[in-house]
């Protein structure tokens, strides 16, 4: 996701702003949801509402490789964007609440410092990675582009398989 406004302001020169905002229907759909499959998971347990919220993941993911050169906005991401942030939406909710609710009462504090640490540190390998694709242009910056999003839907569907792994302590009778 890192790369995604970086690529479209050099492959389809997007100003800064438009490409950041090209980004927002990922984090509207991620603020709208999140309640929504957090009373889902509560209803039904964490594991198959987190699962399924990675593979949606993964899904919007591979629709990135729809994305050429030639691509649109309208027509290139709309549908990866909507994909990824449902996805999120479904998989953020039950991870943080299994997470919380899995450790004992005294522990909170740590659950939650475990959690927003792997957060972050996922987001600075990313950013890692980023260095490379600033020399990139053309077809190579899209063929790099098409590399992280095989990448990212590969996670996605690991993430998902851990995921099964997770109990379900949210569970409501």
């Amino acid at each position: 996701m890192l790369r995604l406004p970086y690529g479209l302001m050099k492959a389809s020169h997007a100003s800064a702003v438009s490409a950041g905002a090209a980004l927002l229907p990922v984090t509207v759909l991620l603020a709208t949801l999140s309640s929504l499959f957090g009373s889902l998971s509560a209803r039904v347990g964490a594991r198959p509402v987190l699962v399924a919220g990675c593979m949606v993941i993964a899904a919007g993911f591979l629709l990135i490789l729809r994305v050429n050169a030639g691509s649109s906005y309208a027509t290139g991401l709309p549908p990866a964007l909507a994909a990824i942030g449902m996805g999120r939406a479904a998989a953020v909710a039950p991870l943080t609440a299994a997470a919380m609710a899995t450790v004992e009462p005294r522990l909170p504090g740590a659950a939650s410092g475990c959690n927003h640490a792997t957060a972050r540190t996922a987001g600075l390998i990313a950013t890692a990675c980023l260095g490379r694709a600033v020399a990139l242009s053309g077809d190579d910056l899209i063929t790099a582009c098409h590399k992280a999003a095989v990448v990212a839907a590969i996670a996605c569907v690991i993430e998902a398989a851990a995921g099964l792994l997770v109990q379900s302590p949210l569970r409501k009778r």
